[in-house]
């Protein structure tokens, strides 16, 4: 009866062993596969910021171009190849873009907007020498808004590795 007591004693300790270690193990697992989840999350928002980064410096480049190239024209006396809804599609995606993803940029992109607008609306109707002057108001707000992101790419550019 000792024998099959003892016998019975030490199968339900090794189970019992057996399965507190197991537990553990799962446990810590669990742990590590938490913690890696989580790197990868921030390397993904940190791969998502950066797209986003890259995309509203794109499109900002793309609104300058369009005026610098709308001035040539007018300086030449050629009609603007870009029309107007091409131009407010793109103001477009910026704006949102900077609601949605860069709110600290929203008072610099106003007033590079304000400017912006006014220098589209006077290659379309007004005056080349009135074009210049405005102008020179879009390109120091241009500048400014240009220095504010260059403040932020270090932040949206980085990307967190494990």
């Amino acid at each position: 009866m000792d024998v099959v007591l003892v016998s019975l004693l030490s199968v339900a300790l090794g189970g019992a062993i057996s399965f507190a270690t197991s537990s553990i193990l799962n446990w810590q697992n669990h742990k590590r596969d938490l913690l890696k989840l989580g790197l990868e999350y921030k390397k993904e928002i940190q791969v998502f910021k950066r797209e986003k980064y890259e995309q509203l410096i794109i499109k900002l480049y793309k609104l300058t171009y369009m005026v610098h190239e709308g001035i040539y024209f007018r300086s030449r006396g050629e009609s603007l190849i870009v029309p107007i809804e091409t131009f407010m599609m793109l103001m477009t995606e910026v704006e949102t873009l900077i609601m949605l993803h860069f709110p600290l940029l929203e008072e610099d992109y106003e007033k590079f907007s304000k400017q912006l607008i006014d220098l589209y609306t006077e290659l379309y109707a007004g005056s080349f020498e009135q074009c210049e002057i405005i102008k020179q108001a879009f390109d120091r707000e241009a500048d400014k808004l240009l220095k504010v992101i260059k403040q932020y790419a270090n932040e949206y550019t980085q990307i967190a590795t494990p």
